[in-house]
């Protein structure tokens, strides 16, 4: 996702992700919209989303979640609605 800095939505749903990297979203610096719901998403590291400040839905609906990082959505300060339903978090 290097070259597109002004991706407002992405929909990354019905993959297979298993992990979600630090790096991954850092050049979407516009993004607003994410779905990653009904992927097979474990692990999210804590700096995922640090770069993503006007991220405002964020849905993790049906992965595998099991536990977060108290920080891993402490930079998203637009955030108005995030979905953490059907996963394993405890």
């Amino acid at each position: 996702f290097e070259d597109l800095v002004n991706l407002e939505v992405l929909e990354l749903s019905f993959n297979y992700f298993s992990s979600i990297t630090a790096e991954i979203f850092i050049n979407l610096l516009n993004l607003k919209i994410l779905n990653l719901n009904n992927n097979l998403i474990k692990f999210i590291d804590s700096m995922s989303f640090w770069n993503n400040s006007k991220l405002t839905i964020l849905n993790l609906e049906h992965n595998k979640l099991k536990q977060l990082n108290e920080l891993t959505f402490s930079r998203l300060s637009n955030l108005k609605s995030i979905n953490l339903a059907n996963n394993n978090l405890v």
